[in-house]
């Protein structure tokens, strides 16, 4: 079943930090780090929206490499500080960290990061990791969470309007889990979607998207042009 949550992105104050100067962080924290360099290479930018607001959400971002399908990786850090109330029965860890993947050409300045068109992701990115804390609420696998009511695009020359929370593609199988001193640790990829695609899965189920996105190729790589999977095709 799909679950829509509503959500503000942030906008504006921007903090950049090296990766390298984070042994302060907390031992989950450090555990993620340490993951995520193991298997996609080091981070080699830290930035936070809004770093005075609670959570403190930070991104890391990997660059381009051969792991990651030579595609810019952006995860989140401190999310997995809080325990998600999911729900008995549900197979996942309380603690979770979302990721999401950029094409290498995206702007990566610090002015391009400032600007919408091309910073939504990471605003989207930041407010979907607070968003079980502030809204005693979780996130999983098959959720979806549209931009609005009714949904509308995330910038001009699109028409992604929403995510999709699925497994990421970029790791095998049990490299989505990261082990921490708090417990397991749960990677899941934020994918933007297009309306249609939001009430297919509300309609139909996540797993019905799921499957045509996976039968028209589509990944979690940003393509701002893509079509929608229940198109018609020509």
């Amino acid at each position: 079943m799909s679950a829509e949550r509503s959500v503000v992105a942030p906008v504006g104050g921007l903090l950049e930090e090296q990766p390298d100067t984070m042994a302060h962080r907390s031992p989950i924290s450090r555990a993620v780090l340490d993951h995520l360099s193991a298997r996609l290479g080091p981070p080699t930018l830290c930035y936070s929206f809004q770093p005075e607001q609670q959570p403190r959400i930070d991104l890391l971002f990997v660059p381009p490499s051969e792991a990651s399908e030579g595609a810019v990786t952006v995860c989140t850090l401190g999310m997995s500080e809080f325990v998600q109330p999911v729900p008995a029965g549900v197979p996942q860890p309380p603690r979770c960290e979302l990721m999401l993947r950029l094409p290498a050409d995206w702007p990566m300045d610090e002015h391009k990061l400032t600007e919408r068109h091309t910073a939504w992701p990471l605003h989207w990115l930041t407010a979907l990791a607070r968003m079980p804390q502030r809204l005693a609420t979780w996130v999983g696998p098959g959720h979806t969470i549209p931009n609005g009511d009714p949904p509308q695009p995330f910038t001009e020359g699109t028409g992604l309007c929403g995510f999709l929370i699925v497994l990421p593609v970029c790791f095998e199988e049990g490299q989505d889990v990261v082990s921490t001193p708090a417990g397991p640790v749960a990677l899941f990829s934020a994918l933007p979607i297009h309306a249609s695609e939001l009430r297919l899965a509300l309609e139909r189920g996540a797993g019905v998207l799921l499957e045509r996105l996976l039968a028209a190729n589509v990944d979690d790589v940003i393509e701002l042009t893509r079509a929608p999977v229940d198109a018609p095709a020509g």
